[in-house]
């Protein structure tokens, strides 16, 4: 395990071969967590079945940190099994995908930002560090839930 989180503790994206076995095993396991964590967290869902909390966020932002942007197709796909498989997937496909980008887009954004302009130490041992976490993730999750909602309630109008 040491050697799957060492890429991400020296705060740089993981130097595996796309394709290599490792990869796909992390993969697998990631969209796996992602979905699990989705299904058993919907509890207590308010209007168009939104959750006040969800930890797959974290796992997805982890993922996009550890394999850079090759992991956006990945993120996607967790994002799209995670509403499809939801019970409140009654909705089209169409309002289904789009929103799925919208929080892959929203995933990349608080990676791109923590690994980025914004880096944070991997164990958050400074002040700034868990500012920056809380701040980048609080501002870019607004944004993403705004415009979630937004098209949620503009497709059951």
């Amino acid at each position: 395990m040491e050697k799957v989180l060492e890429p991400i503790v020296a705060g740089r994206r993981s130097t595996l071969a796309p394709g290599s076995h490792r990869d796909s095993v992390l993969a697998v396991l990631f969209v796996a967590l992602y979905v699990a964590l989705d299904w058993l967290t919907h509890v207590f869902p308010a209007r168009f079945g939104i959750t006040p909390f969800n930890p797959e966020a974290a796992v997805a932002v982890a993922t996009l940190m550890y394999f850079g942007l090759r992991g956006v197709p990945l993120v996607f796909l967790a994002a799209l099994w995670g509403e499809y498989a939801l019970p409140a997937s009654a909705r089209p496909w169409l309002l289904i995908a789009i929103n799925s980008a919208v929080l892959t887009c929203g995933y990349v954004a608080v990676a791109r930002l923590l690994a980025g302009r914004y880096r944070i130490g991997i164990d958050l041992d400074t002040r700034r560090d868990v500012l920056r976490l809380i701040g980048v993730t609080l501002a870019c999750m607004l944004v993403v839930g705004a415009i979630y909602v937004g098209v949620l309630a503009a497709a059951s109008t």
